[in-house]
């Protein structure tokens, strides 16, 4: 069997055939240390393989026979549903979808939220409140638009909320308050 290898370099693309043995001999040596690597982990930790479930395979170099057919051989069930070139782009992108949002500390924040109210020129009584907003945000693009999550602790009867533009505009909508804020995509 002959394998053909496109090699994309700077100043010329170089383009060879293979056969499948020699590809196979260029690569065990790179093979038997990751198999040699997953049996130290599993000692160090004190792990047979029907201790683990599956081997989830990702990244371009699991299209090769090699690679799955060595893994195969420790035991361990090996899982090929997944398409191994978007495996971490998926997983990168859930990851991103589900990351846990720290509270911001009152010490990280310069002005109280009565400061703000004081500042903006709220009456008295819409200062003084049972109401307690805690914000979570954690920088996660270079984007001008990220996430900020509010949960409301307090007697959210009777209270509604606006969102407030980065040039000083408010968006017309005024909410309802409940305990946990929806989200929103402007």
């Amino acid at each position: 069997m002959v394998t053909q290898i496109k090699i994309d370099a700077e100043i010329h693309d170089v383009e060879l055939q293979i056969q499948r043995k020699e590809l196979e001999g260029l690569l065990q040596p790179i093979v038997d240390q990751t198999i040699q690597q997953l049996n130290q982990i599993m000692q160090r930790n004190k792990l047979v393989a029907k201790d683990i479930n599956e081997i989830l395979l990702v990244g371009g170099s699991t299209y090769i026979p090699l690679v799955k057919q060595e893994l195969k051989a420790t035991g361990i069930a090996v899982n090929t549903k997944l398409d191994p070139t978007t495996a971490v782009a998926v997983g990168a992108a859930y990851y991103a979808a589900n990351k846990f949002y720290r509270t911001v500390k009152p010490e990280m924040s310069e002005l109280s939220l009565e400061d703000i109210l004081h500042e903006k020129g709220a009456p008295e009584e819409a200062i003084k409140t049972s109401l307690e907003l805690s914000l979570s945000y954690s920088k996660m693009s270079k984007d001008v638009e990220e996430v900020l999550i509010a949960k409301v602790t307090g007697d959210v009867d009777g209270h509604s909320y606006r969102i407030m533009r980065s040039d000083g505009g408010l968006i017309p909508e005024l909410w309802r308050l409940n305990k946990n804020l929806p989200n929103f995509y402007h």
